[in-house]
């Protein structure tokens, strides 16, 4: 038997400061689908800095970090992902594509429609009783 790989994720449910009721979603190039954007946590890293520096290399944007959201743990192939989730805030919001095919601004009624990656599945009925409560 083998061992999986475990992958330490984290990810922004980016939103703005004064209108809380969408945030961003962005459509993953490898095929995989819509996520909420972020990237691996390196070595030594905490998870918030490591969330900073993957928004500022994927989209452009400085962030604040916000609430934890919750974690995730995926088997995807022969690797298990394990992915934290926070809101997060830019504004102003200059969003530059750099990783992604696509990108959109949904609010809670909405996450249905859209196909998702596997990491961010466990998380979507959190993030939609987030905004649902804060709007």
């Amino acid at each position: 038997m083998k061992l999986q790989k475990k992958i330490v994720v984290v990810a922004a449910v980016l939103t703005k400061q004064s209108k809380q009721q969408c945030f961003f979603i962005a459509k993953r190039a490898d095929g995989a689908g819509w996520e909420f954007p972020g990237g691996k946590v390196e070595p030594g890293e905490s998870p918030q800095v490591a969330l900073k520096r993957e928004i500022k290399e994927e989209l452009g944007c400085e962030i604040r970090v916000g609430d934890w959201l919750g974690r995730s743990e995926v088997d995807v192939g022969e690797k298990c992902i394990v992915m934290d989730a926070f809101v997060s805030f830019c504004e102003p919001m200059e969003i530059s594509l750099r990783e992604h095919l696509d990108s959109a601004w949904i609010t809670a009624k909405e996450i249905d429609s859209y196909h998702w990656a596997p990491a961010d599945i466990p998380l979507l009925d959190t993030v939609r009783t987030y905004f649902t409560q804060s709007v």
